[in-house]
């Protein structure tokens, strides 16, 4: 690799497992990938070994592992992959599909869902006393609350559906929470507890035996118990610190024992200090947790609280990396990933260089780069293509199709057809573009990749097409680095620009170059050059 990115690039050792980089990818698989298999077919296989191959050294894909999603409420949801993970005929796919993700040296972890039908809530009932759903002392997530009542929960009656975002199949009543249909609520005696950690064992044997490294850790529980907000408890699990933190350890414990050392365990760093296991530990608790819990933990992440940033553009501090920096400066040793919306490479390399965060959790960056991996080897950072967070990934509208884009790598979620589409180029060809617009840019940028001469022409004095417009609004800044971004990749792989100069018959017959004119015919003529 090159030395320009040495510390992104850098192995990272965690217990027994090497990381080949720095960088990682999230639970952020595209919505609609696949039809109905019920095992990883070839569209998202071929999505997350695209990531593999780009540098990402741990992948996180969803524990999408629930038989009644399809008939769940919300707009997204249902439209995951669902996947059958105890058939055995599926589970030889889930081997296959870690193996793959192996073949390029990177690690394969799930976001553990359980999907419960059971909800195991902390506190004991108290008919009529403070502390149900969203009462003094309860959680903010009214009845999905983990923290909450055991009777107050049961009486509510409230049904539960999968999702909280409305989409085309109609309106949903009443309160939503993120979570599967709940049937029951148990409270966590000693016998729900072993029987709570009993399901989490299995589930992560299960996924270690299809060749997973590691899993995600659900917090919400534990978080419950450790917050003096939640908790309520008298017993030994309730009251003094010591107590609070006895459940934790517990959990981890037994899950170290059945897992050994080899399977990874990564958790979110619980911090917010809102009410509710949602709402985390304040940072005094977060911090003392994390400590305690040193021994089992292997990765923590922290998600960035900027969000997209979109009235601003990028400062020169990574909000995720500076509480990265204050964890560790109050003594925590867990490697940290940091998410961020960062598309500037030497200012991620700045974060690890500077000991501040230890990995770097993106997906955007991932989305947008289908060749990430040769930037990262050439050290050729200008080349990074950046995103314009547009969320058209997320799915492109509530009324629209489902399928999820990239505005600006059309080959997203396509990885696995593109070879097929695209004939070989039987030789080089001085093509002319038409236009020096994003469109116009982009189709030289790809013509140059498939090695043609493509020449633009352009009337006006200046390239960017109806873009151009958008430099006087502060909050399009992203557009207009994008379009900036468009004019540098002109003069860095030196496609020839004509500024002022209309494509007339005359000029391009002197030019000597192939007219691409027809609209009807452009398309698959682009596909063939």
């Amino acid at each position: 690799m090159h030395q320009r990115y040495e510390h992104l690039t850098k192995p990272l050792k965690i217990r027994n497992t090497v990381l080949k980089s720095r960088f990682m990818y999230p639970c952020a698989q595209p919505h609609f990938l696949q039809g109905p298999e019920l095992y990883p077919a070839d569209p998202i296989v071929s999505y997350y070994c695209t990531i593999a191959k780009n540098g990402a050294a741990f992948i996180i894909v969803h524990d999408l592992a629930n038989d009644t999603q399809r008939d769940m409420g919300g707009y997204d949801i249902p439209h995951f992959a669902m996947w059958d993970i105890h058939d055995k005929g599926c589970q030889n796919y889930f081997s296959h599909f870690s193996h793959m993700i192996h073949y390029y040296g990177t690690k394969l972890c799930t976001s553990l869902d359980l999907n419960l039908s059971t909800r195991y809530v902390v506190n004991p009932p108290s008919p009529g006393g403070p502390g149900g759903p969203g009462g003094p002392g309860g959680p903010g997530m009214g009845p999905m609350g983990f923290g909450g009542d055991t009777g107050k929960i049961a009486e509510s009656g409230l049904k539960f559906s999968f999702g909280s975002l409305v989409g085309p199949e109609g309106e949903d009543d009443g309160m939503i929470a993120v979570g599967v249909p709940q049937t029951s609520v148990k409270y966590l005696d000693e016998d729900a507890m072993e029987e709570y950690i009993g399901i989490v064992i299995d589930r992560m044997k299960l996924y270690a035996s299809l060749g997973f490294d590691a899993a995600m850790v659900p917090t919400e529980v534990l978080t419950s118990f450790m917050s003096e907000r939640s908790n309520r408890r008298t017993d030994e699990y309730g009251g003094s610190l010591e107590n609070r933190l006895r459940f934790s350890h517990r959990f981890f414990r037994e899950i170290r024992k059945a897992l050994g050392d080899d399977f990874l365990l990564y958790c979110g760093a619980p911090l917010g200090g809102g009410p509710g296991p949602m709402g985390g530990l304040t940072k005094e608790e977060c911090v003392t947790w994390l400590k305690e819990m040193e021994p089992y933990l292997d990765l923590l992440y922290i998600r960035s609280a900027m969000g997209d940033g979109l009235m601003e553009e990028e400062c020169d501090c990574c909000p995720g990396a500076e509480q990265a920096a204050e964890l560790k400066a109050a003594g925590i040793t867990t490697p940290i990933a940091v998410s961020t919306p960062y598309m500037d490479l030497d200012k991620l390399e700045a974060v690890i260089a500077s000991g501040k965060a230890d990995v770097i959790n993106s997906n955007h960056m991932f989305m947008c780069n289908p060749k990430l991996g040769q930037i990262l080897k050439t050290g050729a950072g200008e080349d990074l293509e950046p995103c314009l967070l547009c969320h058209q990934c997320r799915g492109v509208s509530w009324t629209g199709e489902w399928m999820s884009h990239c505005t600006i790598n059309p080959e997203m979620g396509m990885e696995y057809r593109t070879q097929k589409m695209r004939e070989p180029v039987t030789g080089k060809k001085r093509v002319a573009v038409i236009g020096g617009g994003p469109g116009g840019m982009k189709a030289a940028l790809y013509l140059k990749e498939r090695g043609h001469e493509p020449v633009i022409f352009e009337a006006s004095g200046e390239l960017g097409g109806q873009l151009k417009a958008v430099a006087c609004c502060d909050f399009k800044w992203r557009v207009t680095r994008y379009v900036n971004w468009l004019r540098n990749q002109m003069v860095r792989k030196g496609i020839e620009v004509r500024l002022r100069t209309p494509a007339t018959r005359e000029v391009l017959e002197r030019e000597q170059v192939l007219r691409m004119q027809d609209p009807e015919t452009t398309a698959a003529r682009m596909m063939t050059l």
